[in-house]
């Protein structure tokens, strides 16, 4: 057996291959969606003594779909496509490291959308409090 024989280039995949990236265009839109949520939520807290029931109800619903249920979402793509291209990583190259970085940066969108979902909660349900006390 010689070196001459001995060929590691057949399934070799090159440095010439770009690599697949995770897609970034949600981080984006998931800070963009925790930042309208928590504008919307302000401005329900600021105008929640001139709102009617159904305003306040309306904003609380909307400011909480853009704060929290909207960045869940996004987080189980961005998870399920970082699974699946780590499953073909053999055929498609894949930078497994920025998919984890992306994963870890978009955790933390995540958690700062849910502490501010806190706004919405509260707009949300003011009517039902005030409607108690």
């Amino acid at each position: 057996m010689s070196i001459d024989s001995l060929s590691f280039d057949d399934d070799y995949i090159g440095s010439d291959t770009p690599w697949k990236k995770p897609p970034t265009i949600l981080l984006y839109l998931g800070i963009a969606s925790v930042v309208a949520g928590l504008g919307i939520g302000i401005f329900g807290i600021v105008s929640i003594s001139g709102s009617s029931s159904t305003q306040q109800y309306l904003f609380g619903a909307i400011g909480y779909v853009l704060t929290a249920l909207i960045p869940i979402v996004f987080l189980q793509i961005i998870r399920q496509s970082h699974n699946s291209a780590l499953a073909v990583n053999e055929e498609e190259p894949y930078d497994i490291y920025a998919g984890q970085q992306l994963q870890s940066k978009f955790l933390k969108v995540v958690l700062i959308g849910l502490i501010s979902a806190a706004c919405s909660i509260v707009v949300f349900f003011w009517p039902i409090a005030e409607g108690l006390a």
